[in-house]
């Protein structure tokens, strides 16, 4: 998708030059709950610059598109959905230094056991305490990253299960920051 090392990919992400209006635009985010996000803190990213406008980072957009996500489809609150965004930036940053240890060692493979967008988070919702398992999406089965190498149904997810498509929202967002960043180039 990028053109790069994956230090400088590793960089790049993390580079906050985007505006309010082109996080609203990519990620379809309402322009007032986005504001309301940012004044309350509900989520940490961006940061306001030297002349007071807010810039954001594509990590910051992945996180926004993952709340979107959670928050209008799913009901989740802004605040429960902040950690589970949180871990699919994790997702991400693994996925980036695994790269990093892979050209180390001259391997040009990718480090993932399968395509991005069939990565998952599963977060498990007990009375008073969230959980994440990463998970592996293949064809009706879940198949958990531990030891144990649980495969789950896609149905018999309880209602405490929110499942978090955390591949796909990664993938969309880092192909609206590439088309972005050769429009910025054009």
């Amino acid at each position: 998708m990028f053109d790069m090392t994956p230090e400088r990919f590793k960089a790049m992400i993390r580079d906050r030059s985007f505006t309010s209006e082109e996080v609203i635009a990519f990620t379809g985010v309402d322009k007032f709950t986005f504001r309301n996000w940012l004044k309350r803190g509900v989520v940490e990213m961006g940061e306001k610059h030297r002349l007071g406008r807010w810039l954001f980072s594509p990590v910051d957009m992945i996180r926004v598109s993952a709340m979107v996500d959670l928050v209008e489809n799913i009901g989740m609150s802004p605040s429960a959905a902040s950690g589970l965004c949180d871990e699919v930036v994790k997702l991400l940053d693994t996925f980036v230094e695994a790269s990093i240890a892979n050209r180390k060692e001259g391997v040009r493979t990718s480090p993932l056991l399968a395509p991005l967008d069939h990565y998952l988070i599963v977060a498990i919702v007990a009375k008073d305490k969230v959980s994440y398992r990463h998970a592996i999406r293949q064809g009706d089965l879940i198949v958990f990253g531990d030891e144990e190498k649980q495969d789950a149904g896609l149905l018999m997810l309880r209602v405490t299960h929110v499942v978090l498509a955390a591949g796909l929202i990664i993938d969309d967002m880092l192909e609206k920051v590439k088309a972005a960043l050769d429009e910025r180039k054009a």
